[in-house]
């Protein structure tokens, strides 16, 4: 079996990036791994049932998929990118760029060092109310992101997480644990490591 991060990744409106990703592991070649992943986010994003494009903003963009082949110690080795072109199309404002919709990746052991996250970007602004998704559209980002992952589990993908460092409950680095199913949080959280690169603006 080959470990993979699949990420997929897009700009805002004001040119800042956003990306998200998963860890999975598989039988197949990176080409195949990326040709899989591929139908399964643009169905995600254009799915006439489920697809987020609706809860973004038409300047938002997905334009990037990418499949990341991983060595023994998860290190790159090896990465091929998908160019799309994949807009929302609400027409209210975008969501701020540091905001992100929460997925928590979880297996049958509680704890946070048996879960993971996913942090989807920002949504319009119609779709939230003081920081809290609506219902609507909460349930359609649950039903779009379970289709997502069944459908890469049914091609035989397995999703994990990993620690990267001993703890006393992890003592093996790089112990994979495996992702049976994905909650979404109604609470927009901050996701700082997406702005912490700017300069300063002062006035």
């Amino acid at each position: 079996m080959t470990d993979y991060k699949l990420e997929f990744s897009g700009v805002y409106g004001t040119g800042r990036r956003w990306s998200t990703g998963v860890h999975v592991s598989t039988s197949a070649d990176i080409i195949t791994t990326l040709t899989d992943w591929s139908a399964q986010v643009v169905s995600f994003w254009t799915n006439g049932t489920h697809g987020v494009e609706t809860l973004y903003a038409t300047s938002t963009v997905l334009d990037t998929i990418s499949a990341i082949q991983l060595g023994a110690t998860m290190q790159e080795l090896q990465r091929l990118d998908g160019p799309t072109t994949l807009a929302g199309t609400d027409t209210s404002q975008e969501g701020a760029g540091q905001l992100a919709i929460l997925v928590s990746l979880r297996n049958v052991f509680s704890g946070a060092r048996n879960r993971g996250r996913m942090y989807l970007p920002a949504p319009a602004e119609d779709t939230v109310n003081e920081g809290i998704l609506g219902g609507t559209e909460a349930t359609r980002v649950s039903t779009a992101i379970i289709a997502l992952f069944s459908g890469m589990r049914g091609a035989g993908y397995s999703f994990f997480v990993f620690n990267d460092a001993a703890h006393p409950h992890d003592p093996v680095p790089f112990t994979k644990k495996t992702i049976t199913s994905e909650k979404v949080d109604k609470v927009l959280r901050t996701q700082r490591r997406r702005i912490r690169k700017e300069l300063p603006q002062y006035v």
